[in-house]
C-alpha cells in the first residue's frame, strides 16, 4: 500500500448499510408503474441489469420499509454464490427501492469515493474475503450486514481515489459502448429476419400453403433440426476442477450471444479431449442452454476455442455453414423461444431434452434466399464478434488493472 493509504472497517466510513424489504408479487408489481423495485437479478458484475426490472405503485412503496436509493449508493447482491456482485445505482433508478435480497451501501463521500469503493468491492481478494467471512463455521448462503461492516478497506487520498476510479471507469465505458453497439446490431438483424422470415414481406406475392408452423411460401419446406445439421450436447459429468487449464462452459456462462468467462471452472487437458470426442465446439456452431435459463443461444465466432461444454446443446452448423446465421436467428426468434418453452420439463430442475432439440421444426427457404440473407447478416455478426473480442481483452485489462490499483501494487505516480 502507498504510505498515505489508511485502513478502516467499511462500517466506519458509511452513513448507511441496510437491506430492502419484500413485496408480495401481486398487481402491485408491474411493468408500467412508477417506482423502480430492484431485485438481486438486476445487479450484474459492476453493471446494472435492466432486464426483468420491476416497478411498484407509490402506495406500495409507502407501505414497505425499504431504503430509498440515492446517487452514489452501491447495491450488493446478498445471495452468496461463486462470486458477489456490486454496482452503482444508475441515475434513472435513483428514488427506487430494493427487496430483501439486496443491500445498500451509502458512504461518507468526504472519506471515500463511491466509484472507487465499487471497484474495491469488485476486487477478487475482497470478494474472497467476504465469502470466507460468511462461510466460516456456517452454512449460510446470504451475505450479512455484520460481514459488510467488518470488511477492511484500504483508503488512498481522495485525489488518488478519483484517478483510480477514472482509469477503471474509462475501460468500463468502452465496454459499455461496445455492448450498446452490439444491441443495436442485434436489433437490426432481428428486424431483417422478422421482415423476411416471419412476416414474409419480400415473398408476399408468392402462393402460400398451410404448415404445422402456420402459412409459409409454397416452395418452402419444414424439416427437423437433426435432418439439417447434427445435434448433440456437452458432457453431463462433473470433471475434476483444476486451478488452470481448459474452460468448462455451462448454461450460466451463456448470455446475450456471448460467453461470460469470469468464474468459469477449469478442467484438465485429458478431460477436455475426452469431452471433445463427442462434443467438440467449432466456429459457426450454435450453443443453446438446456438447464436453468433455457434457450439462450450463442453463434460461435472464435477461431481458437479453448473451452468445452456441460449440459449445453450443440447444434453443429459448422457442418452446414450456409445455414449457420439463419438457424441462429431462427432459434433466437420469438416463435422458437415460445416453442422451446412449451417443451421444457422437470420439477425441481427445469430442462429441455436433447430429443426435443433434435426435433425442432425448421422452416427452410430455397438455397438462393439463404445465401442472400447470410451475405447480409454475416457482416453484422462479424462486427458483433469483433466487439465481443475487444470487450474480452478490455475486461482482462480492467481486472488486472483493478487488482493492482486498488491494492496499491501499482501507484499512480509510477504510471504518470
Amino acid at each position: 500500500m502507498g504510505n498515505l493509504w489508511e485502513k478502516a472497517k467499511l462500517g466506519r466510513i458509511c452513513s448507511r448499510i441496510s437491506r430492502g424489504s419484500s413485496v408480495k408479487i401481486t398487481e402491485e408489481i408491474c411493468k408500467e408503474s412508477v417506482v423502480p423495485f430492484v431485485r438481486s437479478h438486476n445487479i450484474g458484475d459492476g453493471i446494472f441489469i435492466y432486464e426483468g426490472l420491476s416497478f411498484i405503485e407509490y402506495s406500495a412503496a409507502e407501505r414497505i420499509k425499504s431504503v430509498k436509493l440515492e446517487k452514489g449508493d452501491i447495491l450488493i447482491n446478498m445471495r452468496l454464490s461463486s462470486s458477489l456482485r456490486f454496482t452503482l445505482v444508475p441515475e434513472d433508478i435513483i428514488g427506487g427501492m430494493v427487496n430483501q435480497h439486496v443491500s445498500v451501501i451509502r458512504v461518507k463521500k468526504n472519506i471515500i469515493d463511491p466509484i472507487f469503493l465499487k471497484y474495491f468491492l469488485m476486487w477478487d481478494k475482497t470478494q474472497n474475503l467476504l465469502i470466507s467471512m460468511v462461510m466460516k463455521g456456517s452454512v449460510r448462503t446470504t451475505l450479512t450486514k455484520k460481514a459488510i461492516e467488518n470488511l477492511e478497506i484500504y483508503i488512498p487520498p481522495m485525489d488518488q481515489q478519483k484517478k483510480i476510479a477514472f482509469i477503471l471507469s474509462s475501460l468500463d465505458n468502452k465496454i459499455k459502448l461496445n455492448n450498446q453497439m452490439n444491441k443495436v446490431i442485434n436489433e437490426m438483424a432481428n428486424a431483417i429476419f422478422q421482415y423476411c422470415f416471419v412476416d414474409f414481406i419480400p415473398f408476399s406475392q408468392d402462393e402460400f400453403r398451410k404448415s404445422e408452423l402456420g402459412n409459409i411460401p409454397g416452395c418452402w419446406r419444414i424439416e427437423k433440426m437433426k435432418d439439417i445439421v447434427p445435434v448433440t450436447d456437452g458432457t453431463h459429468e462433473s470433471p475434476k476442477k483444476e486451478e488452470a487449464g481448459y474452460k468448462l462452459i455451462t448454461s450460466r456462462n451463456i448470455k446475450n450471444n456471448s460467453i461470460e468467462f469470469k468464474n468459469v471452472n477449469f478442467i484438465s487437458k485429458e478431460d477436455f479431449k475426452r469431452i471433445n470426442i463427442r462434443s467438440r465446439v467449432e466456429k459457426l456452431d450454435i450453443l443453446i442452454t438446456m438447464i436453468g435459463s433455457i434457450g439462450n443461444t450463442l453463434l460461435v465466432q472464435d477461431e481458437c476455442i479453448d473451452y468445452t461444454i456441460k449440459n449445453v446443446g450443440l447444434i453443429k452448423t459448422s457442418s452446414n455453414k450456409e445455414m449457420a446465421e439463419f438457424i441462429f436467428m431462427y432459434l433466437s426468434s420469438d416463435r422458437m423461444k415460445n416453442y422451446i418453452k412449451t417443451r421444457i420439463t422437470g420439477n425441481s430442475q427445469k430442462y429441455i431434452s436433447l430429443t426435443e432439440l433434435r426435433n425442432i421444426p425448421v422452416i427452410v427457404p430455397p438455397g438462393n434466399v439463404i445465401i442472400k440473407f447470410n451475405r447480409l447478416i454475416s457482416k453484422l455478426y462479424k462486427k458483433m464478434a469483433q466487439n465481443n473480442f475487444i470487450n474480452s481483452n478490455l475486461t482482462n485489462i480492467r481486472d488486472i488493472s483493478l487488482s493492482k490499483l486498488v491494492s496499491g501494487k501499482i501507484l499512480l505516480e509510477d504510471i504518470t
